[in-house]
C-alpha cells in the first residue's frame, strides 16, 4: 500500500493513524459501535469494503486495542 512512498510520508501516515487510533479508544463503547457502524454504512454504500477481509482486519485491530488498553 505504502511502497512508492518516501519514509517521511509513512512516517506522518502512522502518526495520523495513532492519534486517531487514540482518539477512537477514548470514546464510550456504544459511542465505539455507532462510528464503526457509520463508517461500515460509508464503505459499503461507496463500494470500498472488500468483504470478509476488511471485516477481519477490523476485528483484529478492535481485539488488539482492547488488549493494549486493558493492560496497560
Amino acid at each position: 500500500m505504502t511502497a512508492g512512498f518516501s519514509s517521511d510520508v509513512k512516517l506522518e501516515i502512522g502518526h495520523v493513524l495513532l492519534i486517531d487510533i487514540v482518539d477512537y479508544s477514548k470514546l464510550l463503547i456504544k459511542e465505539q459501535r455507532e462510528r464503526d457502524t457509520r463508517r461500515q454504512n460509508s464503505a459499503q454504500a461507496t463500494g470500498v469494503a472488500h468483504g470478509a477481509a476488511v471485516q477481519k482486519y477490523f476485528k483484529k485491530v478492535k481485539k488488539s486495542l482492547a488488549t493494549f488498553w486493558n493492560f496497560s
